[in-house]
């Protein structure tokens, strides 16, 4: 998998940094790209997604992407 040759459609903030509003901003301004902060919980929501595919549940990282998305408030930032 070549990540350098991809280009990302957005950023995603999690944890206590995604509270930055002014760093949000300034990372949407300068990337050209939409920010999309989520609550300071959601670090625990990751950690628990990546628990349950460790597990065997729920692997798709589509289906846990939504259901994390769904779980918590986010702010986007243009």
């Amino acid at each position: 998998l070549d990540l350098a040759a991809q280009t990302p459609e957005r950023v995603c903030f999690v944890g206590g940094g995604a509270q930055n509003d002014f760093l949000n901003r300034l990372t949407a301004a300068h990337t050209r790209r939409t920010v999309i902060a989520c609550e300071g919980e959601s670090t625990v929501l990751g950690n628990i997604a990546a628990q349950i595919a460790y597990a065997g549940g729920q692997t798709a990282p589509e289906a846990l992407r939504s259901i994390i998305a769904r779980s918590v408030r986010t702010k986007v930032f243009e």
